[in-house]
């Protein structure tokens, strides 16, 4: 299994799915097929977010060798520090609109004196102990990938009911090691969302976003739909991209599956007699 962040710095291009069906045996399916990290959805999929669902997802993970992160179901210390006490390298906190919410996850991620996470010697992520605690706490606050979402821009219908900054001013946190552009939240506040290609704004917002990111030397994922896409963003400087969603591998299958039995040739098909 990758370390993620060291792959990072190193300057590895990483690749990714989400996992919505957060269904053990795809995410193993997932490792086995060679992708390196895998984002276990604990915010859009029925999960249970904060207890052994989650984990044995990340079991999971171990098993195949695919480097675990977690969405957890909101960008606050208590969810985050579940995640990684259960052993994800890191986490994707959703829905971060102001530079003060970035600096929060940032914190959650790292034990004191660098960051406010909630201390025990004993998480899975420290081998229940096995592991020395100087020793545990130093990796984590080393290695955990302290990654945000922005999911929200200025102008757009959130922004009545929150506050929502510039992504040049949420990217100035400190704390954070990188951003993943939510594309189709982005084009569902502008209401401009739709399948296949995005609008031509919602696109000039994800490449805003991650030429800040690059500007500040933060880490980069986004969802590419499609090679092209793909490609523009690891020449724009993205490190970790996201194919697609297990739910729409299972999708396309099934389609592909659908049309292939249709194209056979059922004029000849005789019924036995009784």
């Amino acid at each position: 299994m990758k370390n993620l962040k060291q792959a990072l710095q190193n300057g590895e291009i990483l690749t990714g799915m989400f996992c919505l069906m957060n269904d053990p045996s795809i995410i193993e399916l997932m490792g086995y097929a060679g992708f390196d990290f895998v984002i276990v959805d604990c915010e859009e999929a029925g999960l249970d977010v904060y207890g052994t669902e989650t984990e044995a997802c990340i079991r999971a993970c171990a098993a195949a060798g695919i480097a675990p992160m977690i969405r957890p179901i909101e960008a606050r210390p208590a969810p985050i520090l579940k995640a990684l006490n259960f052993g994800a390298q890191g986490v994707f906190a959703p829905h971060v609109a102001t530079k003060a919410q970035a600096e929060t996850v940032g914190r959650a991620c790292r034990y004191p004196p660098q960051g406010i996470r909630s201390s025990v010697p004993i998480p899975r992520a420290a081998k229940y102990g096995f592991t020395p605690w100087e020793t545990y706490r130093e990796e984590a606050n080393a290695n955990t990938l302290a990654m945000i979402m922005i999911e929200e821009v200025p102008g757009g219908t959130r922004e009545r009911y929150k506050t929502v900054e510039p992504p040049e001013e949420i990217l100035a946190a400190e704390s954070i090691d990188g951003v993943l552009p939510g594309g189709w939240d982005i084009a569902t506040d502008l209401g401009i969302a739709r399948y296949g290609t995005p609008a031509e704004e919602t696109q000039q917002w994800m490449e805003r976003i991650i030429r800040a990111a690059r500007d500040r030397g933060l880490f980069v994922a986004a969802h590419a739909w499609n090679n092209e896409i793909g490609q523009k963003y690891v020449d724009m400087g993205a490190q970790m991209i996201l194919l697609s969603l297990d739910i729409t591998m299972m999708l396309n299958g099934a389609r592909d599956l659908k049309r292939t039995i249709e194209s056979i040739d059922t004029t000849k098909w005789k019924t036995a007699s009784v």
